[in-house]
């Protein structure tokens, strides 16, 4: 199981117009049991809304990619975020 962590961030730079408790219920709407996440987490931190999740590994795919791809589900949903983007990935082992 690894850490990983996206930072969510507006068009113009500055914090999603959501509050994170919100975020992690769009994306546990958006998880599929394929995607290895586990504990997600959603909180504002300086550059935008800072989200972790335990990943467990996924055969053939990179530890942060079932969490990019959770992300990438609920920003394309969700009018709100739709010009939002995913800030690099830092993993943790």
């Amino acid at each position: 199981m690894h850490l990983v962590m996206v930072t969510l961030v507006a068009p113009d730079g500055s914090h999603p117009q959501i509050c994170p408790e919100v975020l992690v219920d769009l994306l546990w709407a958006h998880a599929r049991p394929g995607d290895g996440i586990e504990h997600l987490r959603a909180a504002t931190g300086p550059h935008g809304i800072d989200v972790s999740a335990f990943a467990m590994d996924v055969p053939g795919h990179a530890a942060d990619h079932g969490l990019r791809e959770v992300v990438s589900r609920a920003v394309r949903a969700t009018p709100a975020l739709f010009e939002c983007r995913i800030s690099p990935v830092v993993n943790t082992n």
